[in-house]
């Protein structure tokens, strides 16, 4: 329906009603002077220089694409200075709608969806483009099978290197590489196509739909739900959502796959055979590999949270039933966390929900294991700084940690060196060569395997973690069967001011950005914090510094006793 402001006619098009709106500009339902249903897209009058040239190049990116299970394009013009596309009107649901109001799809329909849109995508790659928005509300499922949608945010090929300054994209179908700033070349929208066909077949994406935190954490450890897929389906897809880009195929093997081709054939006739399947695949023996299902859903567990390991499929892992009931509370926004698991001793107790619980409820599980093992790397970009430390650290109540560490810092020229700190001294060398420093925060130290030794400790102290939360102005959390996920950001100036760890932060200026994730298992034990740093120096100019800890064996490290 159209509104009052609405035009009746852009150019030479009778408009119907609104089919969408976006921040650019309008999508409307219009009748061509012949009859036939078009879809035209105005641009805002108030639109700035930078949003029509977008548009224009929009539309330039959409006609390269040959017209192969997409929206093609008919027209192109302006109205009263406000430019406009005319693109063929796809009479049908997005998959993404669809799939909410009628479920997940099967048989002959999820082959003909895979069929179709790998071959959209292969026109689209043919044609040197990056659709960058790959995902199942940029599906429309027409009379004459599934056309691919939307190229608002597509990039050209020899732009890729360019346009990578901010994240573009819908977080539960990027690739990892869209979140960390590298080149996002075609392989980003092999990944979305997965996590589409994972969709389709299972009614949710593989790495959830919660919040950006949440999803970064899975696909940090690994994590993928497949739900249902079986059999040929299940391979394919898993290698599209191979978590180096280099592994996965290309949409052109993808759709090579798909049409079982055991010899290459042009990229041409592949199209046209991927355009005759997606509209009239039978019901037929190669219908039916590629579409069988599980009666039960595929279980689910991390591969390693380092590793760029294709999607896990192993028994031992959590069944995705418990994956799949992960909830988001967004602390601040007067909503509750679903309660979690019970205690140790298996009484169910209530989750706590603001940061100030969570941070007691952290301290108080360390303390009460008193010991725990870790691993940590990480340091400023550019070669700057790469420190690695492994090794226990021993806490009292209030989380004062002595530790027993090997250190080692590439940026400072720190060979892998034992240190131990006891309270405020710090013990370096054997027994024969016996050195002990004062480590307090404010002691100047000039050994630097000590000084390094001294960061290490408030760096991986589980107290770090329970700062983060408590001085958090709001968490996002993420719960499976297993684990909490905790997220947040504040200044690095706002964790000075914590006690005992605040000194780690004095390296940074107080306007740098952190952000933080903090995996602990359901009864508050920290498992895994990642840590990021900004640090801005001007429009243009900034320092990146990346921290990963992982912990282990709480209650069970050992103790830390002075070496000589």
């Amino acid at each position: 329906m159209l509104t009052d402001q609405d035009p009746r006619q852009i150019g030479r098009y009778r408009l119907v009603g609104r089919l969408g709106q976006g921040g650019q500009g309008v999508v409307y339902l219009a009748e061509a002077p012949d009859g036939t249903q078009v879809a035209v897209k105005v641009l805002h009058q108030h639109a700035d220089a930078r949003a029509r040239e977008r548009f224009h190049k929009e539309v330039a990116t959409a006609r390269r694409v040959a017209p192969f299970c997409t929206a093609r394009i008919l027209d192109v013009g302006e109205d009263g200075g406000a430019p406009f596309v005319v693109t063929e009107y796809i009479d049908g649901p997005s998959l993404r709608d669809l799939v909410q109001r009628d479920g997940p799809r099967s048989g002959p329909e999820l082959y003909r969806l895979a069929v179709g849109t790998a071959t959209a995508l292969a026109a689209i790659h043919q044609a040197g483009v990056v659709h960058r928005d790959f995902k199942p509300g940029n599906v429309l499922l027409g009379p004459d099978g599934p056309r691919v949608i939307d190229f608002g945010i597509a990039r050209s090929l020899d732009l890729t290197a360019t346009a990578t300054g901010s994240v573009v994209g819908t977080p539960a179908y990027m690739a990892p590489e869209q979140f960390s700033g590298r080149d996002v070349g075609p392989a980003a929208d092999v990944f979305a196509w997965g996590a589409t066909i994972a969709y389709a077949a299972n009614g949710r994406p593989p790495h959830g739909q919660d919040s950006v935190p949440a999803v970064l954490a899975r696909l940090s450890r690994g994590e993928c739900d497949l739900g249902r897929l079986d059999g040929p389906l299940y391979r394919l897809v898993r290698d599209c959502l191979h978590r180096d880009p280099a592994r996965r195929p290309t949409s052109s093997q993808v759709l090579m796959r798909l049409l079982e081709c055991d010899t290459p054939i042009a990229a041409d006739q592949a199209l046209a055979q991927g355009r005759h399947l997606a509209v009239s695949a039978p019901a037929d023996d190669r219908t039916a590999r590629w579409t069988a299902l599980r009666t039960t859903d595929r279980p689910v567990r991390a591969a390693g949270r380092l590793r760029a390991a294709a999607v896990p499929v192993a028994a031992a892992a959590v069944a995705v039933a418990a994956i799949i009931t992960a909830v988001v509370a967004v602390i601040g926004s007067g909503e509750r966390g679903r309660a979690g698991a019970g205690s140790a001793a298996g009484t169910a107790t209530p989750q706590p929900t603001t940061p100030a619980q969570i941070a007691t409820a952290l301290q108080r599980a360390a303390a009460a294991r008193k010991t725990v093992a870790f691993d940590a790397k990480g340091g400023l970009d550019q070669g700057m700084s790469m420190l690695r430390a492994d090794g226990r650290c021993q806490v009292d109540a209030g989380l004062n940690a002595d530790c027993d560490m090997h250190v080692a810092d590439e940026g400072s020229h720190v060979e892998r060196t034992r240190v131990v700190l006891i309270g405020n001294s710090g013990y370096y060398g054997d027994g024969t060569n016996a050195r002990v420093f004062s480590v307090g925060r404010g002691a100047e130290i000039s050994e630097t395997p000590m000084h390094v030794g001294r960061s290490t400790r408030w760096l991986v102290s589980p107290k770090h973690s329970v700062e983060l939360v408590r001085h958090a102005p709001r968490l996002d959390i993420s719960r499976d069967s297993a684990s909490i996920t905790y997220g947040g950001r504040l200044s690095a100036g706002a964790m000075r001011k914590a006690p005992l760890i605040g000194a780690f932060y004095e390296a940074y200026t107080e306007e740098a950005e952190l952000s933080f994730l903090l995996t602990t298992s359901t009864d508050h034990l920290p498992q895994r914090l990642e840590l990021n740093m900004v640090m801005r120096y001007g429009p243009d100019n900034a320092t990146r510094a990346n921290y990963v800890i992982d912990y282990r064996d709480w209650g069970r490290a050992g103790t830390v006793q002075r070496p000589f």
